[in-house]
């Protein structure tokens, strides 16, 4: 599908603007846009004022790309990633809902508990074991209760691209400091390339909001083919 059926001009608010994601949403951004981004320290997403005040850009479109994804510190910092994996897409929710945006947020793949032993599907339950999946799974909920309907949720799994701070450039800059790397064995996973969720995510925008037999709207799964451990 073209994504350059839209029509011309439609304005995105870009959160989390300075990340790995979102940096290759603008490189891929479609003439047929007009991007406007904001990330710390000048916005917070936690900000409900801050958030809603975004309502005098009138956004077509709100593309969220911000998030808490340290996992271990997650662990340490659980009110933190509450409020900005949980509670900020929420506020979001609420400003799309007032404006009549369509909203995209990105999830992940820690929403489920990794015991089943072929891919998830946008259907399968929910069982997040860490507190960065229980922040993400919160996110998606509030987004899901907040009334609004014109939503996209894209959960991807294993991120990895330029200017990243994600496992291949971990391993990289590792292999130059370390004669010898440890890395666990027993997680297995399908790396995504941002470059390709970015396109995917135009692709979602660029679908006729009256689909038939429904809306294109919900919870959609996106990552590369193959699979592979860390190690």
């Amino acid at each position: 599908m073209s994504v350059d059926s839209q029509p011309a001009e439609q304005k995105i608010v870009l959160i989390g603007a300075n990340g790995m994601l979102a940096t290759e949403i603008r490189k891929h951004l479609p003439d047929c846009y007009d991007l406007k981004g904001y990330d710390l320290p000048d916005f917070d997403i936690t900000d409900r004022q801050q958030v809603l005040s975004l309502q005098q850009n009138a956004p077509d479109i709100i593309i969220n790309c911000a998030a808490y994804t340290n996992v271990d510190g997650c662990e340490e910092q659980q009110q933190l990633a509450m409020r900005v994996n949980g509670e900020g897409p929420g506020l979001l929710a609420e400003l799309a809902k007032g404006i009549g945006a369509t909203l995209v947020h990105v999830s992940t793949d820690f929403v489920f508990d990794g015991h089943k032993r072929s891919p998830y599907l946008e259907e399968d339950r929910p069982h997040p074991l860490s507190v960065y999946g229980k922040s993400k799974l919160l996110g998606e909920q509030q987004i899901q209760q907040s009334g609004l309907e014109s939503y996209f949720i894209v959960r991807s799994s294993w991120l990895y691209g330029a200017g990243g701070n994600n496992f291949v450039e971990t391993m990289i800059r590792l292999a130059k400091e370390k004669t010898e790397l440890k890395v666990v064995d027993d997680q297995r996973g399908t790396p995504t390339w941002t470059d390709d969720l970015a396109t995917a995510i135009f692709q979602l925008l660029a679908l006729p909001p009256n689909s038939s037999p429904l809306t294109p709207y919900g919870v959609y799964h996106y990552s590369n083919e193959g699979e592979c451990s860390w190690f």
